[in-house]
């Protein structure tokens, strides 16, 4: 699943301390798969993946939303993490 792999990903981070670690969340992107369910008029090119990557890489970014879909979903993500989990565990120390 989608959630054990970012389990994963967030270990192998914490425990890889001298080795990048990045974490890509791309959203409905044009391939075959997509073309399974009708959703290619919806989807954005592949190549935004690799070019989102590479940006990310530049960067330094852990987590590499690579669409307008999973950028909207990252941000609600980060928004829930800054806004209710951090303030919880801060809280709980």
């Amino acid at each position: 699943s989608k959630a054990a792999a970012y389990s994963i990903i967030q270990g192998l981070r914490n425990s890889m301390k001298e080795t990048f670690v990045m974490s890509v969340h791309p959203g409905p992107i044009a391939t075959d798969m997509v073309d399974q369910f009708g959703g290619r008029d919806r989807a954005e090119p592949a190549s935004q993946v690799a070019e989102s990557i590479m940006k990310g890489l530049e960067k330094g970014d852990f987590w590499v939303y690579t669409d307008t879909r999973s950028r909207q979903i990252g941000d609600a993500y980060n928004s829930f993490a800054t806004h209710v989990i951090e303030p919880t565990s801060r809280c709980s120390k």
